[in-house]
């Protein structure tokens, strides 16, 4: 009898545990070597390692992002673990960034590929990389733009584009720029919408191409819609001129003549989001391998990036970034100046502070004066605003002054640092 209750209860136990939910895991490491670990065990070309997924499994790889989008991280964690899927929350040991990973457990089983959120994101970017086993170093560059540009959401295809391509064929199940049937379309079907942007990062060969491609550092396009339209977006437009200001040369399709190979037209992330959102909220962006390659190459990118979507603030005194040192005698210049990047026109809290050595003070744009205290300097749309004088005189008593400069998107009248962007200087002033 005893020996059947043991029995009995071991099969209670077994029962349990494999339907339980699943463990919710924290854990860190390097995510750029992690990144290259998923890469290394991804199954190669024709392994025939992609398993399509159903309409029903997509649903419940669906429902589980919408779950971890509601805050139900144990929910979600639970859906994918039926699918040989771990969902965890990793620490960057680098960076100090929090990502939580959806990452299929080795061996690969299925080829779904990776997704990482990022808990410390900053702009409303995703990063893809369709490509990361065949288009070489992709996973990494795509990788470092999403650390570099606090992106929201990395997404990697988990396979090779041609795991599933018998000889001598393209278009194929496992390629991420063709298939719509992945979770990997799935995914961001329900990302994007009008407030985010998708980069999609990919590699050419100067050596495949003729002129002017093959003269090319980097190639844009928008791509086209599901009966293949095509625009050319305002943003795309500012991407290419901020890549050109980092010394490469840069083409974009349908704008400049001859680029057309690379267009990413048939891409389906590309086409939903032009069918769906609208122009210029996917952008392909095609890096020739020399560049990508090397790291000082890839970060003149990875700037452009920054400057393209980002809030640039900047803040000076007598025209230096500082720390600089002047006496009481010595006149003090500060200036302000503002690139609102993708968020024109958008309201926010504008901040213009001062600590100094006698307590915290504030620009009052009205009245062109400082006053004591920490108050909101302006309220109103964002806009670009060359320099702007905030302060110019002389004869401030010896000390040190860090003076701010920063806006906020929840235009409240309170500093939200979760939605701020700022610059500062400092200035030691002696007798």
């Amino acid at each position: 009898m005893k020996k059947f209750v043991l029995v009995l209860m071991s099969c209670i136990l077994f029962i349990l545990a494999d339907t339980a939910p699943a463990a919710f895991v924290e854990t860190s490491g390097n995510f750029l070597e992690l990144i290259e670990e998923i890469k290394q065990h991804m199954p190669g070309r024709q392994s025939y390692g992609f398993v399509v997924p159903s309409d029903n499994e997509l649903q419940d790889w669906e429902n589980a992002l919408l779950a971890f989008i509601n805050g139900d991280i144990n929910g979600s964690a639970t859906i994918v673990s039926n699918y040989d899927y771990s969902l965890f929350l990793f620490t960057d040991d680098i960076t100090g960034n929090e990502f939580y990973i959806f990452k299929e457990d080795y061996p690969v089983g299925r080829g779904w590929g990776t997704y990482v959120f990022n808990t410390d994101a900053e702009t409303p970017l995703y990063t893809h990389v369709n490509h990361p086993k065949y288009d070489i170093n992709t996973h990494i560059v795509g990788a470092e733009t999403f650390i570099e540009t606090h992106s929201q959401w990395f997404l990697m295809a988990g396979t090779h584009r041609y795991a599933n391509c018998p000889q001598g064929t393209h278009n194929c199940s496992s390629d991420m720029a063709r298939t719509r049937q992945s979770v990997f379309q799935r995914f961001h079907e329900i990302l994007i919408d009008s407030d985010h942007y998708a980069l999609s990062i990919h590699g050419f060969s100067k050596n495949n191409h003729g002129w002017p491609i093959n003269m090319t550092h980097v190639v844009l396009s928008n791509g086209t819609t599901s009966d293949y339209k095509w625009e050319v977006s305002e943003i795309s437009i500012d991407f290419k001129s901020n890549i050109q200001e980092q010394g490469l040369v840069c083409g974009l399709t349908f704008h400049d003549p001859g680029y057309e190979p690379l267009s990413g037209n048939i891409n389906p992330q590309g086409q939903y989001t032009n069918d769906n959102i609208g122009f210029g909220h996917w952008i392909h962006v095609e890096i020739e391998r020399d560049i990508r390659d090397n790291r000082i190459e890839y970060y003149k990118i990875i700037a452009a990036i920054n400057k393209t979507f980002g809030i640039d603030t900047d803040i000076k005194a007598n025209n230096s970034d500082g720390p600089i040192d002047i006496t009481t005698d010595d006149n003090l210049l500060v200036t302000i100046q503002l690139d609102s990047g993708i968020y024109g026109d958008k309201n926010a809290d504008w901040w213009v502070v001062a600590d100094t050595p006698f307590g915290w003070y504030y620009y009052d744009v009205t009245s062109d004066t400082w006053k004591a205290g920490q108050t909101v300097t302006y309220q109103g749309p964002l806009f670009n605003l060359s320099p702007y004088q905030v302060l110019n005189m002389s004869g401030l008593p010896a000390g040190t002054y860090k003076f701010y400069f920063g806006v906020d998107l929840i235009m409240n009248g309170s500093i939200d640092y979760g939605e701020l962007h700022y610059d500062r200087v400092v200035v030691d002033i002696v007798p």
